[in-house]
């Protein structure tokens, strides 16, 4: 938040997109479908795209990664450690999100 002129720099020096959802207070979000992250969701979407444009614009190759770890990284149910939601279906989201953001884009 608040900190448009740092982000401007880190969109210009980006190479690749490793495409997690993150949020304030942590590395992940426990399942980026949910409407709690749809904020968190959509402003990683919009850092994207904007790195995606500088990329074409220097008719550069664009390579992404969608990688929601697995746990530990991915947030867990206690005592458990079992993954509060699916990681494969986490990581397909993404894909599908950024592939209709692309078309939109071109």
């Amino acid at each position: 938040k608040n900190r448009e002129n740092l982000l401007e720099q880190v969109v210009l020096k980006s190479d690749h997109i490793h495409a997690r959802v993150g949020f304030e207070e942590g590395p992940q979000v426990n399942d980026p479908s949910a409407p709690e992250w749809k904020t968190a969701l959509h402003r990683h979407l919009d850092i994207w795209e904007a790195v995606i444009q500088k990329k074409w614009n220097e008719e550069k190759i664009v390579t992404i990664t969608t990688e929601f770890g697995p746990p530990n990284y991915m947030p867990t149910i206690p005592f458990t450690e079992k993954p509060l939601s699916d990681q494969w279906e986490n990581n397909i989201l993404i894909m599908n999100m950024l592939k209709e953001r692309i078309k939109k884009m071109n």
